[in-house]
């Protein structure tokens, strides 16, 4: 959004716990531009007040914390939560504690001694065969899925390199099976025919959807009669929050009919910034065109001179203010959808060629 914004119409206060984003570095995008970034978590939005509560929650803490910042307009993107208390995989610090949780497995897997049972409980989660050669067959990978495939909303011939990609790596896909119980070691699993089954994990993660943050929640509260779905905030057409007219939200913090993937997030980002300045040409405009009407009035009447001058100025920058005026609502372009399968492959659905692609991610 920073990168198609005219920070000369703003004075931009971006506020992060990180002082990065995932793919695209934050600051040296950041750094040529006016926007000041407090490396801070936002703890409260008052859209009555239109205040946000801000506090630094780092080990490091100076004597100074927290504080409140004022603001005109607001866009909200502070994504979602995963529901769940188990390995996900959502921010950088996720990866590498999925990665310690693997070899934290591995290594007690190999404890001298181990018996059998707790062996196969802890390697229901790499190449392991030059590390742990007498482990390397006892690997096991279970994929749950309620739906009937995995990764729906790719084309069938996709779905089945996947699936096969996934028997060549050993992996177990259970279809059509949901997950009704997660206990310290085991998953309590139903399937289509309503068989119930416990399935022993060393290691569990979860990909299973989102909830909203707290304080997303409390922003909720403040708004009942417009805020009333429970899995996220609800928007108009322009991205701005129901309930209040100064406050956008984008993201995985929304609840609307689009997925929620950094695809349509960025172009959210795209088409607000093209609005915010949209809406700043249309105050200036308005500046202006009240200062031509000022100056008329103290004008001679007549069709020459200043007059005429100042008349055809006034109509010029009425058309360019109703232009300005005419904003149009967000639509979201679908460009393709990309996943990761492991092992360095990766699939694309993409919608301008006329096959699906398997290709390989570069080492």
């Amino acid at each position: 959004m920073l990168k198609n914004m005219d920070t000369e119409d703003f004075n931009v206060v971006l506020v992060s716990p990180r002082n990065y984003f995932l793919f695209t570095p934050l600051l040296p995008s950041a750094a040529e531009r006016r926007v000041s970034i407090p490396e801070a978590e936002a703890l409260k939005v008052d859209p009555h007040n239109k205040q946000v509560t801000i506090a630094d929650l780092s080990d490091n803490k100076g004597d100074v914390n927290n504080m409140t910042i004022p603001y005109n307009i607001l866009v909200y993107a502070v994504g979602a939560d995963t529901q769940t208390h188990s390995c996900f995989l959502k921010e950088r610090p996720d990866a590498e504690k999925l990665r310690e949780r693997v070899m934290d497995c591995i290594e007690s897997a190999a404890f001298p001694d181990q018996s059998e049972e707790e062996v196969d409980h802890l390697m229901h989660v790499n190449d392991l065969r030059s590390w742990y050669p007498e482990l390397a067959n006892k690997l096991k990978i279970t994929f749950v899925e309620a739906l009937p495939n995995v990764l729906p909303i790719f084309s069938r011939e996709l779905i089945q390199h996947t699936e096969s990609t996934f028997k060549e790596q050993n992996i177990e896909v259970l279809a059509k099976t949901m997950v009704k119980e997660v206990k310290d070691k085991t998953v309590v699993v139903k399937n289509d025919k309503g068989q119930i089954e416990e399935l022993p994990y060393g290691l569990l993660v979860w990909a299973a959807g989102n909830v909203s943050r707290p304080i997303t929640r409390d922003l909720m509260a403040q708004l009942p009669q417009h805020q009333k779905n429970r899995r996220g905030l609800l928007v108009d057409d322009y991205l701005r929050l129901l309930g209040v007219n100064d406050i956008y939200a984008i993201g995985d913090c929304t609840a609307t009919s689009y997925a929620p993937t950094a695809q349509v997030a960025t172009q959210q980002g795209r088409y607000l910034a093209r609005l915010l300045g949209q809406l700043a040409k249309k105050e200036e405009l308005e500046k202006r065109l009240a200062e031509l009407r000022g100056e008329r009035s103290g004008l001679p009447e007549g069709p020459e001179g200043k007059a005429k001058n100042n008349a055809e100025e006034i109509e010029s920058v009425v058309k360019q203010l109703n232009k300005a005026s005419k904003i149009r609502p967000f639509h979201y372009s679908h460009q393709g959808s990309l996943a990761y399968i492991g092992s360095d492959k990766a699939i694309a659905d993409l919608p301008f060629l006329s096959t699906p692609v398997s290709s390989y991610f570069l080492r």
